[in-house]
């Protein structure tokens, strides 16, 4: 779905190869218990929620998925951007985030779901 769901936002289809890439959670599934992320997602209840949440995945080539792992942000975009690999519309959409909070999950998700619904008519 994110693959179909880039080619959409992009206007044509992008030609990437489902092989390459993984599906990468920005939030990650175990962040450090003394990491940034922990300050912008403090309720393990909203982290659960948001790590889960369409709004939170991207797609990356598995190298770079495994190289950031559970890093800070910072640290994660310098990894997907410092390469020149070419990477979907999807994923350069956080290029140059400071932060990543609920709110940003939850904003980007509902803009993304608002994409899908255009894109296979579903009124949503």
């Amino acid at each position: 779905m994110l693959l179909r769901l880039d080619d959409w936002m992009a206007g044509a289809p992008q030609g990437h190869d489902p092989a390459d890439l993984t599906v990468e959670h920005l939030l990650p599934q175990k962040p450090g218990r003394k990491s940034q992320w922990r300050i912008w997602f403090p309720s393990s209840d909203d982290r659960e929620q948001c790590t889960q949440s369409l709004g939170n995945l991207i797609l990356v080539p598995r190298q770079q998925n495994e190289d950031a792992r559970n890093l800070d942000l910072a640290r994660k975009l310098e990894i997907y951007f410092a390469g020149g690999s070419k990477l979907p519309l999807i994923t350069h959409e956080i290029e140059g985030l400071s932060m990543w909070r609920p709110e940003d999950v939850r904003s980007r998700e509902q803009r993304l779901l608002h994409a899908v619904s255009d894109m296979w008519s579903l009124g949503l």
